[in-house]
């Protein structure tokens, strides 16, 4: 497999930060849930939360920077949900970014970096005003995930246009 991409598959680079990314975001999600179903008591959880958030977030920049600097995208897929398959992608994408900087300043507006670094129960965040908009992005990025999920998989059976091929997770012969 190739490091670039070509007008047909994702390079290499560009599908390993894909698969990190989702693999972090997944991991995210599921503890920031756990930490906020644990309360004050979640602190461990709260730790995973913040290290992959950060780390997703991070890679998501890498990612950016990639396409940006060194990496073509492969032609687009065609189909009348084009718009709305560039929205979704545009979101996913801007997303983590968005949860990492108002996770961050959750955790600094509650003042709870201390006990993240040297344990405790964790304070009250309901007070820390991103906390709602923290909340309700995690939920939708949930719900992009399953779009995006659901219209790879569509197009790789349904449509039969090798979507999964170009990510690298099919063989060619199944496109």
């Amino acid at each position: 497999m190739r490091i670039r991409s070509t007008s047909t598959r994702y390079g290499s680079v560009a599908i390993a930060l894909h698969w990190s990314i989702a693999a972090l975001i997944g991991t995210a999600l599921a503890s920031g849930f756990a930490a906020d179903t644990l309360g004050a008591h979640g602190t461990n959880a709260l730790r995973v939360h913040v290290t992959t958030g950060i780390t997703a977030a991070v890679l998501t920049l890498a990612r950016l920077l990639w396409w940006w600097t060194a990496d073509v995208r492969p032609e687009k897929l065609d189909g009348p949900a084009a718009p709305l398959a560039t929205a979704i992608h545009v979101l996913l994408q801007l997303l983590p970014l968005g949860l990492a900087t108002s996770g961050v300043t959750i955790l600094a507006l509650a003042d709870a970096f201390p006990v993240l670094a040297g344990g405790g129960l964790l304070p009250d965040f309901g007070s820390a005003p991103p906390r709602a908009l923290h909340g309700l992005a995690a939920r939708l990025l949930i719900g992009l995930i399953v779009l995006h999920v659901s219209a790879a998989l569509y197009h790789h059976y349904r449509l039969r246009d090798g979507c999964l091929v170009r990510m690298g997770i099919a063989p060619r012969t199944g496109a």
